[in-house]
């Protein structure tokens, strides 16, 4: 993500560290997240659902990598997507 930020966009996605800049005024943010991930470790997402309990909801498909969830099981992700968003809009 960093060179692909830095090198399409401008973006060095590196210095921003999103548990340092979440606090508890955030809007509720849906994880949608691979257990096979190799790019981001699924501990990773994890340990910010526990600290940030009250605005993280967490979905993972257990035979995803990264990106890839939304191909493991299209009408799953759809029905997680439409209840998050039914939930909080």
């Amino acid at each position: 993500a960093c060179f692909i930020g830095i090198f399409y966009m401008g973006i060095n996605f590196a210095k921003y560290d999103v548990l340092r800049d979440l606090n508890k005024d955030a809007l509720p943010i849906l994880i949608i997240h691979g257990r096979q991930d190799i790019v981001v470790p699924i501990e990773e997402t994890i340990s910010l659902k526990e600290k940030y309990k009250d605005i993280v909801t967490l979905e993972i498909f257990n035979n995803s990598n990264h990106a890839l969830s939304y191909f493991e099981d299209t009408s799953r992700y759809h029905k997680v997507t439409i209840d998050f968003l039914r939930k909080y809009m």
